[in-house]
């Protein structure tokens, strides 16, 4: 999520919506095919693209930055729990991960 506020001086927060992060990942994969990875990216102009895309200004010049920051954590997240715990099974039609009853005890 990302807080905005309006010209009152209300603060609104901004739910990230699938589309909009559909959006962020697209322009993002974009820049790195026209850049390369090798160089610091512009999160100004990630920020910018993802703005005209979506039709919201954000307040915080960092947002897109924040949101992609919690993706990469969520999927380093996901990846060590689908590949490094035994006992877990993957579902590829519900998406999700399934485990015993006794796994679940433990956790």
């Amino acid at each position: 999520m990302a807080s905005s506020s309006n010209k009152e001086g209300i603060k609104e927060t901004f739910k990230w919506s699938e589309e909009d992060t559909n959006i962020l990942c697209e322009v993002y994969r974009e820049y790195i095919k026209e850049n390369g990875k090798t160089q610091f990216f512009k999160w100004k102009d990630i920020q910018l693209e993802v703005e005209k895309e979506i039709g919201h200004t954000f307040n915080n010049p960092n947002s897109c930055k924040y949101k992609y920051d919690a993706m990469r954590k969520d999927w380093h997240n996901w990846t060590a729990l689908k590949t490094s715990e035994t006992g877990l099974r993957w579902d590829p039609i519900s998406g999700r991960i399934e485990a015993s009853n006794e796994w679940w005890k433990k956790r």
